[in-house]
């Protein structure tokens, strides 16, 4: 019995599939020029049909080849397909890297309406949170109305909330931005997430609604969720300052001035005990405790020179100008020989000073 010869299509099909396997492991080995040539060969001879139009629409999406060719192909199937999501998201790729904005959310909420309508309501939700953020570009108010649209499909969707979130934190919009930061963190979101959410909100309450009470209560959430969170600690200190509570504000920037300590952070322990120092000086008109704080900065930056002319200043105020003699004579043994200009005028303020003490 003689072997019967395959049917054409049958050996046309294995051709095919063999060709497009070829050019597959290509694109797997990043030869995607190469890939993007062979599959429009193809498509030019009228072969492949829809796997081939949806290749080159993934490959012009991605940059690969001529813009124009991969526009061309998208709008000639949108013509007789209406209803084609790829090329819907093809030209919004590629109105995107043109920066037309307008197109590009047009494109994406066609493809976010068509989703809809085919019941896939993973790639509606996807294709509507990248048209709000294509939308804050151009449109706020259209931005804002995708999202929220989003966030009424998926209301667990954490980046939707993240985008409405951070919309009206750039507009100002406190009362709106604190509503969905509070929705946020109830989210699935990791710990230090939640924390800086919880972080930002409490600095909206402070400085955007003087709302001082919920700032505060936002900082210690941040804090239970995180304990010792820089941010939350320092809006702590810096909300108990905005109320008028210095000695409280204090408190917490000692913590962070502790840990900076442990972390031999030299120039944060002098920031933050100096500013710890300032309060006490300015605020609560201790300079005996504010001289405490400015010598705790020596301990660890022995070599600066900014507290030691300040712990000179209050030594020469309380009348002890021995002690503000060494100080001054400190300096000048800092900036015994010069680094910089900075260096040179602390030594010559130093040697004034000197020269007054002498003269008292």
């Amino acid at each position: 019995i003689m072997a019967r010869e395959p049917a054409a299509s049958a050996v046309y099909e294995a051709e095919q599939t063999s060709l497009w396997n070829e050019i597959e492991a290509g694109l797997g080995q990043g030869d995607f020029a190469s890939a993007y040539d062979a599959y429009l060969e193809q498509w030019t001879q009228g072969e492949g049909g829809r796997f081939v139009e949806d290749r080159l629409l993934a490959l012009g999406a991605a940059g690969v080849g001529h813009a124009q060719n991969a526009i061309d192909l998208a709008v000639e199937i949108l013509e007789r397909e209406p209803k084609h999501v790829g090329a819907c998201l093809t030209l919004a790729a590629l109105a995107q890297q043109e920066e037309e904005w307008g197109d590009a959310e047009k494109y994406l909420t066609r493809a976010s309406e068509l989703l809809g309508n085919a019941s896939n309501r993973h790639g509606q939700v996807g294709s509507q949170l990248a048209a709000a953020r294509v939308a804050e570009k151009v449109d706020p108010a259209d931005a804002q109305a995708n999202y929220e649209a989003t966030i009424q499909k998926d209301r667990t969707n954490v980046l939707a909330h993240h985008g409405l979130f951070r919309l009206h934190v750039r507009q100002e919009n406190w009362e709106q931005a604190r509503a969905v930061g509070l929705r946020l963190t109830r989210l699935d979101l990791d710990a230090s997430e939640r924390a800086q959410i919880l972080c930002e909100l409490g600095t909206i309450c402070r400085d955007g609604l003087k709302d001082y009470k919920q700032a505060r209560l936002s900082f210690e959430r941040a804090l239970r969720t995180t304990p010792d969170y820089q941010p939350a600690l320092l809006g702590l200190a810096e909300t108990f300052a905005a109320r008028g509570e210095p000695a409280r504000a204090a408190v917490y920037l000692g913590r962070l001035a502790e840990q900076a300590t442990r972390e031999n952070r030299k120039e944060d322990v002098a920031q933050l005990y100096l500013r710890i120092g300032r309060l006490w000086e300015e605020q609560l008109r201790d300079t005996r405790t504010a001289s405490e704080y400015y010598r705790r900065i020596l301990k660890v930056y022995p070599e600066h020179r900014a507290v030691r002319f300040r712990l000179a200043l209050l030594a020469k105020q309380e009348g002890d100008l021995e002690q503000a003699r060494l100080y001054y004579e400190d300096i000048l043994t800092i900036t015994e020989i010069p680094a910089d200009d900075a260096e040179r005028n602390d030594a010559i303020a130093a040697n004034t000073e000197l020269a007054k003490i002498a003269l008292e």
